[in-house]
């Protein structure tokens, strides 16, 4: 079929050969180094922590291993020291005992108004008696107050 002229169909290429010419641009490529050298950093600084890691888990295996067998050594030791004091055939004390919880405490009333009144009369004892001071006795009975000024 040929083409009708103003048609907005193309018209394909014939096949052959191409005229000689430039091609497309290129394709930009990856972003420079910055961020890849970033990304790497990161990675390797989170290999050493995590072999930093290990290595902490291992000494603290270790660490746990020691501890186990001293404990269990020092509760042999234990076993076989209250075994020569108790004898052979006495039941071993418990490793540890729990203290017994002390007795519950019943609160205490809040008082009311006339224990308080009761207790203020009754369970009070009367204030100390002062003997008189030597100054007042030597101003005489009214305390050297002046006789003309009227009594407050």
């Amino acid at each position: 079929p040929a083409p009708v002229p103003g048609s907005p169909v193309p018209v394909p290429a014939a096949p052959g050969p191409q005229p000689a010419g430039p091609g497309p641009a290129p394709m930009p490529g990856p972003a420079p180094g910055p961020m890849m050298d970033e990304l790497r950093e990161a990675s390797i600084k989170a290999l050493e922590l995590t072999r930093e890691a290990k290595e902490i888990a291992q000494e603290n295996v270790a660490e746990l291993e020691h501890l186990r067998e001293r404990a269990n050594s020092a509760a042999a030791a234990r076993r076989q020291a209250l075994g020569e004091f108790a004898g052979a055939d006495a039941k071993l004390p418990p490793m540890w005992y729990a203290e017994p919880p002390p007795p519950p405490t019943k609160p205490e009333e809040p008082a009311t108004v006339g224990q308080l009144i009761y207790d203020a009369i009754v369970n009070t004892p009367p204030p100390a008696q002062l003997p008189p001071l030597p100054a007042l006795q030597a101003l005489g009975e009214n305390g050297g107050a002046d006789a003309n000024l009227p009594p407050m």
